[in-house]
């Protein structure tokens, strides 16, 4: 799938919208976020960062941690009275910040290169419209059209972005903005390799594909009940829609989680983490626990968190007990 670029660069030069006008999508936010660097607006290279790859010895899958301190510095929640950072008039009227607008699965997007990266070519890409992070609302026919919607944005996207790891938080699930729709792309750095849930998620697969995937801590495998969905478009949306619903039902209001959407072979699989509203947070880690800490890569900027890695306290066990904390006592009866 190739997604054109049918918008606008805002507040860009001249030559830089000429330049993306008509290009795929991976085409014109490689453009946007080379002019971005070189304005100095993403002024973190992130050459800096102190990576670990932290291993069991016991056979399970490894973890990844980076040490990150300009994340730190990163606005919390919503703007001063009440304006949205992904407002697109505040946008325009700061003049500083420069996006992309498209059309996504019929309706308008946006993407923004972010200024506090944790990974290389990392953007924001935002609803046009102001809309909840969350799928939920009062109306039950509105509820499901909003998660059909965020899952096909979200498989769309990583179809169109192949290279890219695209990301959903739900409230009280790492989201930061939860009064705008957004998600979270960015590629992983060279030599990473495959995220630790992806690894994990290759043992319970067994070599089959498509379908759905369930690993988690009662095989030992991962600390969180992850569910992977993969195939066609329309039998990944229905399937993870499904997942998602049954969730809600069990939960109800509290029902949270972190979708992650990454190229696979020749294809997308979705992966789907159940969360709840009560438990966005562990002990002893400052960063609300969103979509790449469930994937098990975690990003510490605290100067607390430094020393305790040089301490050694934060080993393995310590990583794995972090995301044994955020996941819903309920979560094994989803199926």
């Amino acid at each position: 799938m190739r997604m054109p670029f049918v918008g606008s660069v805002e507040g860009a030069s001249p030559a830089l919208a000429a330049s993306v006008a008509g290009r795929p999508l991976a085409e014109a936010l490689a453009r946007l976020h080379a002019k971005d660097v070189a304005e100095g607006f993403v002024a973190d290279d992130l050459t800096h960062l102190e990576y670990y790859q932290v291993v069991s010895g016991d056979g399970r899958v490894p973890l990844f941690l980076q040490y990150n301190p300009a994340r730190a510095g990163r606005p919390q929640g919503s703007a001063p009275k009440g304006e949205c950072p992904l407002d697109l008039t505040r946008v325009i009227r700061d003049g500083r910040q420069q996006y992309l607008q498209f059309s996504l699965n019929g309706h308008a997007a946006v993407a923004l290169s972010t200024p506090w990266p944790f990974m290389r070519r990392h953007f924001t890409i935002a609803s046009g419209e102001h809309e909840p992070q969350s799928w939920t609302v009062g109306d039950a026919a509105e509820s499901r059209a909003r998660l059909g919607r965020l899952i096909s944005d979200l498989v769309g996207l990583a179809a169109a972005l192949p290279g890219a790891v695209l990301a959903w938080n739900g409230e009280n699930a790492g989201a930061t903005l939860p009064h705008h729709r957004h998600f979270h792309c960015f590629e992983l750095p060279e030599g990473h390799g495959p995220l630790p849930v992806q690894l994990a998620m290759r043992t319970a697969m067994r070599g089959t594909r498509a379908g759905m995937h369930r690993c988690g801590p009662r095989e030992n495998g991962f600390p969180l009940d992850v569910y992977r969905v993969a195939g066609g478009k329309r039998a990944m949306v229905a399937s993870a829609r499904t997942l998602v619903e049954r969730w809600t039902r069990l939960q109800g209001p509290s029902a949270s989680a972190n979708l992650v959407a990454v190229t696979e072979g020749q294809g997308v699989a979705l992966y789907f983490v159940p969360r709840h509203r009560l438990f966005p947070r562990a002990l002893g880690f400052s960063a609300l626990i969103g979509s790449l800490e469930v994937c098990g890569s975690f990003v510490v900027a605290a100067e607390s968190e430094r020393q305790a890695l040089a301490d050694g306290r934060m080993d393995y066990q310590r990583l794995w007990t972090i995301l044994e904390s955020v996941r819903p006592p309920i979560a094994h009866r989803l199926l």
